[in-house]
């Protein structure tokens, strides 16, 4: 099956184009079957990043753990400023690190910009816990977790709506 409007080859369960937007014969034929609620199923024109997909997919709980965990680093790189203005010269990494990843996952919403983040955090509590004594940065290691998780499925259906040029078939 190919795309009426830009020509491009489709897959036969195609509901519109991956690369145009449009919808396909198909899908026309489908949605004068089907009630109005399906149509918010297919976007009205092609989401041709992964930032658009995110926008249009993306459930509030995955954009709360998101938006949580961003907010988290550049939480995170503030504290480690002022510990660099005290002397703690080590937390230029941290600074460097967190704020980065933040702006990248802001940018991108890609599960690595998540995952380098969550284990640094995990590094540094676990090394924190065998010289302090105390465990910190829990909660930050957790919405890392659950941020990467969300964002590997994020990825997962993005790279199936490119191929198949249909919507995720589960909740984001």
């Amino acid at each position: 099956m190919y795309c009426a409007k830009c020509g491009s080859q489709l897959v036969t369960d195609a509901k519109f184009c991956p690369h145009c937007g449009a919808k396909t014969l198909q899908s026309m034929d489908l949605y004068s079957q089907q009630n109005s609620d399906e149509e918010d199923l297919v976007p009205p024109f092609a989401l041709n990043s992964r930032q658009e997909f995110y926008k249009f997919y993306a459930s509030r709980k995955t954009t709360g753990w998101t938006t949580t965990f961003i907010v988290l680093c550049f939480l995170s790189a503030g504290i480690s400023l002022l510990l660099v203005c005290f002397g703690s010269y080590i937390s230029l990494l941290d600074v460097a690190i967190y704020l980065s990843m933040g702006i990248l996952l802001r940018s991108t919403r890609h599960w690595v910009c998540a995952l380098i983040p969550t284990i640094y955090s995990g590094i540094a509590s676990l090394i924190g816990l065998f010289i302090g004594g105390s465990l910190t940065g829990i909660f930050a290691i957790i919405a890392g977790i659950i941020c990467t998780g969300s964002l590997v499925k994020i990825n997962r259906a993005f790279q199936e709506y490119q191929y198949y040029g249909t919507g995720p078939k589960y909740d984001i």
